[in-house]
């Protein structure tokens, strides 16, 4: 019987791997190809909708086309004018696109858009906050139209929302909307959407409560097998070590995920009245909490050379080492190189 490869290594430096709060924002979750309309959470997070009958919405799979990751929505209208239906794309408020904002708390929000074809050009943004759980308006953030470039640009708008005395017995939900439209009135144009972000301030703890801190890993879901793998096998254990003691870190593998942290510090819950605060990456979680890890444990995943167990004897070992389990790839850009190779 072979013994499992595992070695210790005392030695834990700091890389990057990107993450993004709004739930699919890159589209990589959902079926490729023409979607059937109305579709809620098909693409997960999102809703794409056509009251005309007569315009489409694709989820398109081609990553020397997309602005991130794989996929991005296609939107195609084949009408020109006012009075003529409603269409487009925007988030699930109520369903897996649901994200709770904290009054006070500044966020960004920025997402690609292109123009493809079409004799019109303009995408119309919608950026508003709901009372949690319906459609009521709180706050007007942001109602543009916009002329689009050929290729992919990136645009960006700043909020701050505060929950109205009239709202005080719900939380506030973010909505995103991108319509092929100029004020009220359809266009004839194709355009394309991709990579679409909502990043809040950090914020500090409330009334001198405790603070959760939040890391989305669901951007993984695009890397290959062994990469996801060894993301979320190093977060993962870091998460334990930082949260031994006390609740500390959340980490969400899927969309469905990111509707927890608002329901821990709600009334009644673990987290009740607890600050959050959104990591923004890998290289941030381990920057703040690398310090409850001494180093990591090595191990072979080759079946010539080491055992398909040894990945579980490293995160024993790790545990007990108040170490962090890391497959041994010495592959540029690999989770080993980021842990212990990378200046």
């Amino acid at each position: 019987m072979k013994k499992a490869a595992v070695a210790i290594i005392l030695t834990l430096l700091a890389g990057g791997v990107r993450g993004s709060w709004v739930v699919n924002g890159s589209f990589e979750e959902g079926p490729v190809g023409a979607l059937s309309l109305p579709s809620i959470d098909r693409v997960s997070g999102w809703r794409a909708f056509d009251t005309s009958g007569s315009n489409s919405v694709e989820l398109v799979s081609d990553a020397a086309e997309a602005s991130d990751g794989n996929n991005y929505i296609q939107i195609t209208s084949v009408l020109s004018g006012s009075g003529l239906g409603d269409m487009g794309v925007d988030v699930t408020t109520t369903g897996a696109g649901k994200l709770l904002l904290s009054s006070g708390t500044t966020y960004t929000v920025s997402f690609d858009a292109r123009r493809v074809s079409g004799p019109d050009n303009s995408l119309h943004f919608t950026l508003r906050s709901f009372a949690e759980g319906s459609t009521a308006i709180v706050e007007e953030f942001e109602g543009v139209s916009l002329s689009l470039n050929e290729s992919w640009t990136t645009y960006s708008y700043e909020f701050t929302p505060v929950l109205q005395s009239t709202n005080t017995g719900n939380g506030i939900t973010l909505y995103i909307g991108f319509r092929p439209k100029a004020g009220g009135a359809l266009q004839q144009e194709v355009i394309d959407l991709d990579n679409i972000r909502v990043v809040p301030e950090n914020q500090p703890p409330v009334g001198g409560l405790p603070t959760l801190y939040f890391l989305d890993l669901n951007y993984a879901s695009s890397l290959s097998a062994d990469e996801r793998y060894d993301v979320r096998h190093a977060a993962a254990c870091l998460q334990g070590l930082a949260n031994r003691d006390a609740p500390r870190v959340f980490l969400s593998f899927q969309s469905v995920d990111n509707l927890w942290p608002a329901r821990l510090r709600e009334t009644g819950g673990l987290c009740e009245g607890w600050g959050i605060t959104y990591l923004q990456d890998m290289e941030e979680f381990f920057s703040l909490f690398s310090s409850f890890a001494s180093g990591v444990v090595l191990y072979d995943p080759d079946p010539d050379t080491g055992v398909l167990s040894s990945s579980l004897v490293a995160t024993t070992a790790a545990g007990v080492e108040d170490a962090i389990a890391v497959r041994k790839d010495t592959s540029d850009g690999s989770m080993y190189n980021y842990l212990v190779n990378d200046p």
